[in-house]
Protein backbone atom coordinates (compact mmCIF):
# COMPACT_ATOMS: atom_id res chain seq x y z
CA UNK A 1 0.00 0.00 0.00
CA UNK A 2 2.81 2.40 0.84
CA UNK A 3 4.42 1.51 -2.46
CA UNK A 4 1.17 2.22 -4.31
CA UNK A 5 0.94 5.61 -2.64
CA UNK A 6 4.57 6.36 -3.52
CA UNK A 7 3.89 5.18 -7.05
CA UNK A 8 0.87 7.51 -7.34
CA UNK A 9 2.90 10.42 -5.97
CA UNK A 10 5.67 9.72 -8.44
CA UNK A 11 3.11 9.45 -11.25
CA UNK A 12 1.55 12.78 -10.18
CA UNK A 13 4.99 14.39 -10.03
CA UNK A 14 5.77 12.93 -13.43
CA UNK A 15 2.49 14.34 -14.79
CA UNK A 16 3.33 17.77 -13.29
CA UNK A 17 6.83 17.64 -14.76
CA UNK A 18 5.37 16.62 -18.13
CA UNK A 19 2.79 19.44 -17.96
CA UNK A 20 5.57 21.88 -17.01
CA UNK A 21 7.70 20.65 -19.92
CA UNK A 22 4.77 21.07 -22.31
CA UNK A 23 4.17 24.61 -21.01
CA UNK A 24 7.86 25.38 -21.40
CA UNK A 25 7.76 24.00 -24.96
CA UNK A 26 4.73 26.19 -25.75
CA UNK A 27 6.39 29.26 -24.26
CA UNK A 28 9.59 28.53 -26.17
CA UNK A 29 7.61 28.13 -29.40
CA UNK A 30 5.94 31.50 -28.72
CA UNK A 31 9.34 33.11 -28.11
CA UNK A 32 10.66 31.63 -31.35
CA UNK A 33 7.54 32.80 -33.23
CA UNK A 34 7.94 36.35 -31.83
CA UNK A 35 11.62 36.42 -32.76
CA UNK A 36 10.88 35.17 -36.26
CA UNK A 37 8.17 37.84 -36.65
CA UNK A 38 10.62 40.50 -35.43
CA UNK A 39 13.27 39.27 -37.84
CA UNK A 40 10.75 39.38 -40.69
CA UNK A 41 9.79 42.96 -39.72
CA UNK A 42 13.45 43.97 -39.50
CA UNK A 43 14.22 42.43 -42.90
CA UNK A 44 11.25 44.29 -44.41
CA UNK A 45 12.31 47.55 -42.77
CA UNK A 46 15.87 47.04 -44.01
CA UNK A 47 14.57 46.31 -47.53
CA UNK A 48 12.46 49.49 -47.47
CA UNK A 49 15.38 51.57 -46.18
CA UNK A 50 17.66 50.14 -48.87
CA UNK A 51 15.02 50.92 -51.50
CA UNK A 52 14.70 54.48 -50.19
CA UNK A 53 18.50 54.86 -50.15
CA UNK A 54 18.73 53.66 -53.75
CA UNK A 55 15.95 56.05 -54.78
CA UNK A 56 17.79 58.94 -53.12
CA UNK A 57 21.03 57.96 -54.85
CA UNK A 58 19.14 57.82 -58.13
CA UNK A 59 17.68 61.29 -57.53
CA UNK A 60 21.12 62.62 -56.63
CA UNK A 61 22.63 61.20 -59.82
CA UNK A 62 19.80 62.66 -61.88
CA UNK A 63 20.31 66.06 -60.24
CA UNK A 64 24.07 65.87 -60.89
CA UNK A 65 23.44 64.93 -64.50
CA UNK A 66 20.96 67.79 -64.93
CA UNK A 67 23.47 70.20 -63.38
CA UNK A 68 26.22 68.92 -65.66
CA UNK A 69 23.94 69.36 -68.66
CA UNK A 70 23.05 72.91 -67.54
CA UNK A 71 26.73 73.69 -66.96
CA UNK A 72 27.58 72.38 -70.43
CA UNK A 73 24.76 74.45 -71.97
CA UNK A 74 25.94 77.53 -70.04
CA UNK A 75 29.49 76.92 -71.23
CA UNK A 76 28.32 76.58 -74.86
CA UNK A 77 26.34 79.80 -74.51
CA UNK A 78 29.34 81.63 -73.05
CA UNK A 79 31.59 80.33 -75.82
CA UNK A 80 29.05 81.55 -78.39
CA UNK A 81 28.94 84.97 -76.72
CA UNK A 82 32.75 85.14 -76.72
CA UNK A 83 32.85 84.21 -80.41
CA UNK A 84 30.21 86.87 -81.16
CA UNK A 85 32.14 89.51 -79.24
CA UNK A 86 35.38 88.53 -80.99
CA UNK A 87 33.62 88.78 -84.36
CA UNK A 88 32.19 92.20 -83.44
CA UNK A 89 35.61 93.37 -82.28
CA UNK A 90 37.22 92.12 -85.50
CA UNK A 91 34.52 93.85 -87.57
CA UNK A 92 34.96 97.09 -85.64
CA UNK A 93 38.75 96.87 -86.03
CA UNK A 94 38.37 96.33 -89.78
CA UNK A 95 35.93 99.28 -89.99
CA UNK A 96 38.34 101.46 -88.03
CA UNK A 97 41.22 100.40 -90.30
CA UNK A 98 39.13 101.24 -93.41
CA UNK A 99 38.15 104.63 -91.97
CA UNK A 100 41.79 105.35 -91.12
CA UNK A 101 42.87 104.30 -94.61
CA UNK A 102 40.13 106.51 -96.13
CA UNK A 103 41.27 109.46 -94.01
CA UNK A 104 44.89 108.86 -95.03
CA UNK A 105 43.87 108.75 -98.70
CA UNK A 106 41.82 111.92 -98.29
CA UNK A 107 44.76 113.60 -96.58
CA UNK A 108 47.13 112.38 -99.28
CA UNK A 109 44.77 113.60 -102.03
CA UNK A 110 44.37 116.93 -100.23
CA UNK A 111 48.16 117.29 -100.08
CA UNK A 112 48.48 116.55 -103.83
CA UNK A 113 45.75 119.05 -104.65
CA UNK A 114 47.38 121.72 -102.54
CA UNK A 115 50.71 121.23 -104.38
Amino acid sequence: RELERKLRELQEQLAEVEAGRQNADKEWAQVVDRQQAQMKELREKLRQEEKARLELEDQLLEAQLARSERDAADKRELMQQIENLQRQLRDQQEEADRMLQDKEEQLHNEERRVR
